[in-house]
């Protein structure tokens, strides 16, 4: 891609298409592990050590949910996968009253041609999570207000 990020021009069969340069997200390592400098993602790339990477915190996951992650030996830069754990609620109007249905939700996005899809789903695929529960909540309630889908909880 060009430096000054406008646009790459690629050769595909005889027509030549353009599509921006510029990615969305920079390359990231899940927010959860909280790696805070280049340094630290630097290190998780490590081909000769191959490190397991862990949350600094595991209380950063809900559910004590683990996760763990080491990159494959020379195949690729970076670890060009990506992982996200997000913890939402959807408000429901249920008998004039405000109910509140948490939801959590774990992904594992395969990072098969680079990292940039990956970490663009990582950030943004909740969001389409959260809208969709919303559009969906009065089906999740019975009228009474009791819970319909689900039924543990924290």
């Amino acid at each position: 891609l060009e430096e000054d990020g406008v646009s790459a021009t690629i050769r595909q069969g005889s027509p030549l298409h353009s599509k921006p340069s510029r990615e969305k997200y920079r390359y990231q390592r899940p927010h959860f592990l909280r790696l805070e400098t280049e340094d630290e993602i630097q290190v998780t790339a490590d081909h000769a050590v191959r490190p397991i990477i862990v949350p600094r915190d595991v209380s950063a996951l809900p559910w004590a949910a683990g996760y763990a992650e080491t990159i494959n030996a020379g195949k690729s830069r970076h670890n060009e996968d990506q992982a996200m754990a997000r913890q939402g609620s959807i408000g429901v109007l249920v008998g004039g009253k405000m109910e509140q249905i948490p939801y959590t939700v774990f992904a594992v996005f395969d990072g098969h041609a680079g990292a940039g899809c990956a970490v663009t789903a990582s950030n943004d695929l909740w969001t389409a999570v959260q809208c969709r529960l919303e559009s969906v909540g009065t089906r999740l309630v019975e009228t009474d207000g009791g819970s319909k889908w689900f039924s543990r909880t924290i």
